[in-house]
Formats: structure tokens, sequence, C-alpha cells
């Protein structure tokens, strides 16, 4: 990407602005990018202050009911969700694994072990394909 990387919505704290800033180092966005790529560092800004919050409570893991029963932490729920949504809204952007891959997104793998493999879908997809191309001239 140039230089002329679009700048982070002044509302933005600072984990926000982080992913924002990492992200568009890498990537080029279209409008549409920068609106889920926005939603996503709100989400990471909303996380980080959960998160503080959380911790300044001591890191509880459960928290008593209303009937006195012991239940998960409502903050570990939440913490949960919301990251949940950062996950989708990342995903939702469709940026390919490496910046500078021409795969699809999430096509292949990168293994500990320093291999790479497909994904089952892309596995899957390839395997299809094929079948119907010998099967039908594709």
């Amino acid at each position: 990407m140039t230089d002329d990387n679009p700048s982070p919505p002044p509302t933005l704290g600072e984990a926000g602005q982080q992913l924002w800033t990492s992200i568009v180092a890498e990537y080029e966005l279209g409008p549409g990018e920068l609106r889920l790529l926005e939603d996503a560092c709100s989400e990471a800004d909303l996380i980080s202050a959960m998160t503080q919050e959380w911790q300044a409570l001591g890191r509880p893991m459960t928290a008593k009911g209303s009937m006195g029963q012991i239940i998960s932490h409502p903050m570990l729920q939440e913490l949960r969700q919301h990251r949940n949504a950062l996950r989708q809204l990342i995903l939702a952007m469709k940026l390919p694994a490496d910046p500078g891959d021409d795969n699809e997104v999430g096509t292949v793998i990168e293994l500990s072990d320093g291999t790479s493999r497909m994904t089952r879908s892309a596995s899957g997809s390839k395997a299809a394909t094929a079948r119907w191309s010998g099967r039908y001239g594709g």
C-alpha cells in the first residue's frame, strides 16, 4: 500500500487504532471494507475496555446467579460474544491470508511445522470442480 493510508477515525481508542494501522498498512481497502474495519476497530476498543474492567474486578470466573447458584461470570460471556463479533467483522472483509498472496481467502493454512495445507472446504471445492470438469468437459 502507498503512504496515503487512510487515517484511523478520531473516535477510536488505542486498541482500535492499532488494529486499523496494522490492516491499512498491509491491505488496500474499498469503502465497504473500511466501514467494516471501523466497526472491527470499535469492537477491539470495546474488548480492551471490558478486559481492563474484568481485570480490575480480579478476573473472576464465576458469580452468583439470581437464585444464589454459581454461574459463569457475565463479563466472560460478553467478552466471548464481542470477540466473536470482531472475528466475524474481520472475516467479512475477506482479506487474503497473505497480503501479497493471490490465493482465495482462507484456502491455505500455515501449520506450526512450517508446512501448509488447503482447508477442508477449499480442498472439497477443488475436488468437486475436478469431478465436474471431468464429467462435463469443463
